[in-house]
Order: C-alpha cells, then sequence, then structure tokens
C-alpha cells in the first residue's frame, strides 16, 4: 500500500495536481496510446489513477484504482465512477480483492511504481486481474534511484515486449507471463 507520507503528500497537492501535471501525464498517455492496440470494447485499469484523467482520455471502458481520496475526488464524475464499482479508493495492493480476475484487457501503471510499499502483492494483483494477452503498460521516473530494481522487478514478472524513453519516464510494454 502507499505509506501514509505518500498519502497525505498526495492529498495535500490534490487541488493542484492537474496544474502542475496534467499536461506531462496527458502525453504519457499519448504516447502509450500511440502504441497499443485499443477497441471502445475493451476494459483498461490504471492503477494510481489519481485525479483520473485517463478516464477522459482513452476511449474504453476505464477502471481505476488511488490510494488518495482528494485525488479522486478533483474528477468531476467521481461519485458516479464509484457508484458504478470502477473507482476505488484504496492502495494498489489491494486491487486483486477489488476486481474480478480476468478482467482486464488494458492495465497501466503511470509513474506510480516507486510508490509500492509491497511491489510483489501488487504485481500478483495484475497478473490476477490481467487476461492472458492483456496489455500492460508501467512507466518509470528516470530519476528515481529504484529504477533498475523497479525495470528488474517487471521484468521478473511480465514479458517486456518494447522500452521506450519519454524524457522523463521509462515506459515499458508488457505482456503477462504464460499461467502456470
Amino acid at each position: 500500500m502507499a505509506d501514509n507520507e505518500t498519502v497525505i503528500y498526495y492529498d495535500e497537492i490534490a487541488k493542484g495536481y492537474n496544474n502542475l501535471h496534467k499536461k506531462e501525464q496527458i502525453n504519457k498517455f499519448k504516447e502509450i496510446k500511440s502504441r497499443i492496440s485499443i477497441k471502445k470494447e475493451m476494459k483498461l485499469l490504471d492503477v494510481g489513477c489519481g485525479t483520473c484523467l485517463s478516464f477522459d482520455f482513452f476511449n474504453c471502458d476505464v477502471y481505476g484504482i488511488e490510494p488518495s481520496a482528494k485525488m479522486v475526488e478533483q474528477h468531476i464524475n467521481h461519485h458516479e465512477w464509484i457508484m458504478l464499482k470502477k473507482l476505488f479508493v484504496a492502495p494498489a495492493e489491494e486491487i486483486s480483492s477489488k476486481f474480478n480476475k480476468m478482467l482486464f484487457d488494458i492495465i497501466i501503471c503511470v509513474t506510480v511504481a516507486h510508490h509500492f510499499t509491497n511491489i510483489k502483492k501488487v504485481f500478483e494483483g495484475i497478473k490476477e486481474v490481467s487476461k492472458p494477452e492483456s496489455q500492460i503498460i508501467f512507466s518509470i521516473l528516470n530519476r528515481t534511484s529504484s529504477k533498475n530494481t523497479l525495470k528488474k522487478y517487471i521484468s521478473d514478472n511480465f514479458l517486456i515486449k518494447e522500452e521506450i524513453d519519454e524524457g522523463k519516464d521509462m515506459i515499458l510494454f508488457c505482456r503477462p507471463l504464460p499461467r502456470a
């Protein structure tokens, strides 16, 4: 789960988050969208969805999980999405308890992996809710001290199909490993 300090930090900056980061997040979404196959009927999970920018960007059935309630509240329709059980205010470690098995065609984790306190549990949850042919995308801050460790852990748990440097982030386009 995201630690309390991280949640407190994002709660504090929530009102100004989109002014600070919307443009850079949208640029990452554009890069991701240009490299994946996406259809309207597909289900996409945004892990660490923040202010839910992905809900308005991707033209498919979008779901999200985010530990900061104040970040989620920045999305104008957050109550509607919560009522539809498409948006959960919860840490990423709770993915498998919030969503059905093999539900998602696409899973994105945009600049959040360095916040996971139990990455093993998050990755197990992602594997559980992804379909065998899912497209799974991680972006990792190039400046984070854990970049190489995160990339290694991703490569141990997923098949990296493509890696690009988006400037501020390294973006890894992955597939699930075959299930045992």
